[in-house]
């Protein structure tokens, strides 16, 4: 029996009610038929297909790998642009809110095997100058290489920020343990907030 409904038939057998005499009367046909409710609903909801959206958690690959469907087209495009390892490609995945674009690239790994796929959560990560945005790229790359690839990437190069990550760059196309190098950056409007005034810091790092 559910805890509410030992709740209920607990109350009235300890009740000095007038009217409880009557309940309890009619409590062994009432157990019987939330019993036969219960078991119903139990059964219809084994036959019952889960709904598999979520709309405000986004898929991760140990658990959405058999409800990620869909987007082959969209992957196949991704995988022929970066079709050819010698030259390097700068993507933009545009849509509205909650269309599963944080899901796609949560999801891209098991798409490209191949590649190293590196996630970056701008959200998740605070940062508040370009200093801090390349100490936690480079952190985060180099924690999620050793953890999935048993691949230690290069520590950035001393110098002014963007001159240091543009170096850090070039570093990781000398990087041959793995066919390709992906970094997913999660929320990258954000990034204008660090970029006070010229804005031509922020385009060449796009480009």
């Amino acid at each position: 029996m559910n805890g509410w409904a030992s709740i209920i038939v607990n109350a009235l057998l300890g009740s000095r009610n007038l009217e409880a005499p009557i309940y309890r009367a009619a409590l062994p046909d009432w157990q019987r038929l939330v019993e036969d409710w219960l078991a119903e609903t139990k059964t219809a909801a084994a036959l019952e297909v889960p709904n598999p959206f979520r709309p405000l958690v986004p898929l991760e690959p140990e658990f959405g790998r058999e409800v990620f469907r869909g987007r082959e087209p969209l992957v196949a495009e991704i995988e022929s642009i970066l079709g050819d390892p010698g030259q390097g490609a700068a993507l933009a995945l545009i849509g509205p809110r909650r269309c599963g674009k944080t899901s796609l690239l949560n999801m891209l790994p098991l798409k490209l095997p191949d590649a190293l796929v590196v996630f970056f959560d701008t959200q998740n990560n605070p940062i508040d100058s370009t200093g801090s945005l390349v100490k936690a790229l480079v952190g985060q790359a180099q924690r999620q290489a050793r953890r999935e690839c048993q691949l230690s990437l290069p520590d950035a190069p001393p110098g002014p920020p963007m001159e240091t990550l543009g170096a850090w760059f070039a570093q990781l196309e000398q990087v041959t343990a793995v066919g390709r190098i992906l970094l997913c950056i999660d929320e990258y409007e954000r990034w204008e907030g660090i970029f006070p005034g010229d804005r031509r810091a922020l385009l060449h790092l796009s480009d």
